[in-house]
């Protein structure tokens, strides 16, 4: 019962801050973001969750089997949420281009705290503004494994 008040506060705290912020985007419950391309290191997971303790990373890269749990601040899941804006029109997106033989494929998912959520996924075909936020989620993963001192090595 502990955790179930402490959760709910948090998500009270989130809605708090992302309003303080002036931010419109809706408080994330759960994130998954993976994709893969041509080769070992474009295979890729991002996955944010709330736990009984808060919120945790989870990033999986497929280059050297490297898996990271990271803990998050309610800041940077209000942050990321605003980054990626309203992703609402995505949701239901499944497409899928034959013709094209290599490439690049993903799937999202999002809960909302408020019981939305959006869920698209797509094999060389991708919804209007895809690319630019496959960048923003990168780049946000990819600062905070800055911020704990992790980086990434590629050897060819």
């Amino acid at each position: 019962m502990k955790h179930l008040i402490a959760a709910g506060l948090v998500l009270i705290m989130l809605m708090c801050c992302s309003a303080a912020l002036g931010e419109e985007s809706l408080v994330i419950e759960s994130f998954l973001y993976s994709y893969s391309g041509e080769s070992m290191d474009a295979i890729r997971s991002y996955e944010i969750r709330m736990t009984a303790r808060g919120y945790i990373a989870d990033i999986s890269m497929m280059a050297g089997n490297t898996r990271l749990i990271l803990s998050m601040t309610e800041e940077e899941v209000v942050a990321f949420a605003g980054s990626l804006g309203d992703l609402s029109a995505w949701d239901g997106f499944s497409g899928d281009n034959p013709d094209m033989l290599d490439g690049e494929s993903f799937h999202l998912d999002i809960a909302y705290a408020d019981g939305t959520g959006v869920s698209a996924s797509g094999s060389n075909a991708f919804p209007e503004g895809y690319f630019g936020i496959k960048s923003a989620v990168i780049d946000f993963f990819s600062n905070l494994m800055d911020e704990y001192g992790i980086y990434e090595y590629f050897f060819e």
